[in-house]
């Protein structure tokens, strides 16, 4: 038995609210009010929702099967645009699961969601009052590749929701996979953490612990996002350790200690490369500590940063300072504590580094160093000098002719 009045209105359809008289089950009936186009992508909500059965994608308990233009849905208690902002992490991280789990079963089936925003999460509620979260609407998706019948998106012409959708939506709607949902869902976090609506086509930030994982799933390019769902779960994972999270923000705050667990804890994970560039990177008051304590661990984080740039993207390129800096500081903290081996190390791997990068502000700091260096230090990085000699006498052009150290002198001008 539906109500007379409909719950919900969209562009393609309407929803009634009502009971289903064999069990008084409370559902939702949604209705296709559109033309042919509206009737096709009702089809393939129907046969995708009802194919897919997970706990948390919703489920479709009957529907018109001779011409597919409507379908009876368990009625949800709320959308998560219902839920008050800021939502809490405990909350959140319980809803971004089960939004990545209907994601991870949905694209197994090569069904990407291609709408993923707050109210098309549904909370729903049993006769005990315990409660799941699941994915609804689907009505954007598409069938898998190779099963598609009828291409009912168009190239320049938006497919989802402005703020929600990525950047490839703008462009080639109908190739929208796995990683546009994650972008969207990256977008939605930030909703839900900030109650603001999402900005198109921007690389997001969001308070701690999210910070990171909505980082990497808004990047505007598409192959530098998360893989899966199954690695956004797994960097999800990563964001639930408080203590983690709260010893970096006790590092950003200036506190060394925790700066120099933070850089430890690093060592275990030097293939993230947002991590490196991002977090380490800042910590500009480590350096010391890290190398008179851990200094085997200081060249590892040294070449670890030398990697990471090959995922620094569409970062500021200006910010390539902030990482070079970082390792400049360790060289120096190499001089203070006269580790002339780990000195050695370090700039062979900095000079070109510095030199492939070219950035301005960097030089002014490396060529006001090799001023003033003396020996013995400065024999060790006269050395380094020569092994890259044509990239440094080209990146420091004229700026160590009164270097205090001969040997530093000597070695810039050698051809």
């Amino acid at each position: 038995m539906l109500e007379p009045k409909p719950i919900a209105t969209g562009g393609q359809g309407e929803v009634f609210g009502g009971v289903r008289r064999s069990d008084g089950l409370s559902i939702a009936m949604k209705r296709c009010t559109s033309g042919p186009d509206g009737r096709a992508r009702m089809r393939r909500e129907i046969e995708v929702q009802s194919r897919l059965c997970d706990d948390h994608i919703m489920p479709v308990l009957d529907w018109g099967e001779d011409e597919f233009f409507w379908y009876v849905m368990p009625r949800g208690a709320r959308t998560l645009a219902d839920v008050p902002t800021p939502i809490d992490d405990s909350t959140l991280r319980s809803i971004i699961d089960a939004v990545l789990k209907a994601l991870e079963r949905a694209h197994e089936h090569d069904h990407p969601h291609r709408d993923v925003k707050p109210s098309n999460v549904v909370e729903l509620k049993t006769d005990t009052g315990e409660s799941r979260w699941v994915l609804a609407d689907w009505g954007m998706t598409r069938r898998a590749r190779g099963h598609t019948t009828a291409d009912l998106t168009s190239t320049g012409r938006l497919l989802g929701t402005e703020g929600y959708a990525p950047p490839e939506a703008y462009t080639d709607a109908h190739e929208i996979g796995p990683r546009g949902d994650l972008y969207s869902l990256g977008k939605l976090i930030v909703w839900a953490k900030t109650g603001k609506a999402p900005v198109p086509n921007l690389v997001t930030d969001a308070p701690e612990p999210w910070r990171r994982l909505v980082r990497n799933l808004t990047r505007l390019k598409e192959n530098e996002r998360a893989e899966s769902a199954a690695a956004a779960m797994s960097m999800l994972a990563a964001a639930e350790s408080s203590s983690d999270a709260a010893l970096l923000q006790r590092a950003r705050e200036g506190e060394s200690y925790a700066a120099l667990e933070v850089c430890i804890h690093a060592l275990s994970r030097t293939d993230d490369h947002d991590y490196l560039l991002d977090e380490i990177a800042t910590l500009d008051n480590v350096a010391d500590e890290l190398v008179r304590n851990h200094p085997a661990e200081a060249l590892e984080l040294v070449k670890a940063m030398d990697a990471a740039f090959a995922s620094f993207g569409r970062r500021n390129f200006d910010y390539a300072n902030t990482p070079l800096r970082w390792m400049h500081a360790v060289a120096r903290a190499a001089v203070a504590d006269e580790n002339f081996h780990l000195l050695e190390e370090v700039c062979d791997v900095l000079f070109p580094l510095e030199v492939s990068w070219n950035r301005f502000a960097q030089r002014d700091i490396t060529a006001a160093w090799l001023l003033r260096i003396t020996s013995p230090a400065a024999d060790t990085v006269a050395e380094c000098i020569r092994t890259h000699r044509r990239g440094m006498q080209s990146y420091l052009a004229g700026r160590l002719s009164h270097a205090s150290s001969a040997v530093i002198r000597d070695a810039m001008r050698e051809r």
